[in-house]
């Protein structure tokens, strides 16, 4: 995975004023000429300064264009992102904790299932590896920060019990994990399972941006069969999985989507992800583009004060 992400996106909207730079540029050139064309000694000028006496300095034009554009995106916190390999890695499991896990599709029901993957998750990393705990619905609740404390883990999994609440709030849940990682001196992996779609709360491209930002990788699990189950008030539930949105989490942030049908299949995909060796490592581009601006104004400056300077 290899992404250009903008800290300050708002700074942005700067690039508009390039278009005012040109036409600027464009109207005092025209008023420059008019004069030199009224009095000018061609003759002269040709045999100081060559045939640029009628030029439009389209490369002054260039050097300033390209000077605003490194000052508009150092102002916007231009990283650059991309995938190394990591020894270590610490994890964040998001489970989600709506009335539709409790569907009877998965056995004994989707909840159950995924605390029982989530407990050989814990067995098969090994006590190097520090795990958080985040459980969502409508609300984020952080269960445990990261701990390599598995006993007491294992027990705050055991006693996950389904939140009522209307939505699931993906954006939040990826958020509030994200902030659990941001101690980690180690590979960042968030692993989020859940049944239905984000339909609530902070908007998933914020929430993507930023678990980006933080070097945070997102492991998404989709749970549920096409026939759907029944829950523990007695109605069906049908397959709701947006799979698209969890392909683009995943996808965005150097993760993979992984689709359950079965325990089976959960327990396989916490099993994965728990041996990728990959972490996300980011550059900010935002102090060499502000020297990159500087060094084309100081070069636009000399060529104004020197060659440009006799005639526009």
């Amino acid at each position: 995975m290899v992404s250009i992400i903008f800290a300050r996106p708002q700074y942005l909207w700067l690039l508009v004023t390039l278009i005012f730079l040109v036409v600027v540029h464009f109207v005092t050139v025209k008023g420059f000429r008019k004069k030199a064309l009224t009095f000018a000694n061609f003759e002269a000028i040709e045999r100081v300064t060559g045939n640029i006496q009628l030029s439009e300095n389209y490369l002054i034009l260039f050097l300033m264009g390209f000077s605003f554009i490194f000052l508009i995106f150092s102002a916007a916190g231009t990283t650059f992102v991309f995938e190394t390999e990591s020894s270590d890695s610490d994890f964040v499991l998001a489970i989600d904790t709506s009335v539709s896990m409790t569907a009877n599709d998965f056995e004994p029901n989707r909840l159950e299932a995924a605390k029982q993957a989530a407990l050989s998750f814990l067995n098969y990393t090994g006590g190097n590896t520090k795990i958080g705990l985040v459980t969502f619905s409508s609300a984020t609740f952080v269960e445990s920060t990261l701990t390599d404390d598995y006993f007491s883990l294992s027990e705050k999994i055991k006693n996950i019990n389904v939140r009522k609440g209307g939505g699931t709030n993906l954006g939040e849940a990826v958020t509030t994990s994200s902030n659990l990682l941001l101690t980690s001196q180690n590979g960042r992996s968030i692993i989020l399972l859940t049944d239905g779609r984000g339909n609530v709360g902070l908007p998933l491209e914020e929430a993507v941006t930023y678990a980006t930002l933080n070097l945070a990788s997102v492991y998404t699990i989709g749970v549920g069969t096409e026939q759907g189950g029944e829950i523990i008030n007695g109605s069906d539930v049908l397959l709701t999985v947006d799979e698209d949105t969890l392909k683009q989490i995943a996808d965005s942030t150097g993760g993979k989507y992984y689709k359950a049908y079965t325990n089976e299949d959960i327990n396989k995909a916490y099993f994965e992800i728990a041996d990728f060796k990959n972490k996300l490592v980011s550059r900010d581009l935002s102090m060499p583009l502000l020297v990159l601006a500087l060094f084309f104004l100081t070069f636009t400056w000399g060529m104004l004060n020197m060659r440009y300077r006799t005639i526009p």
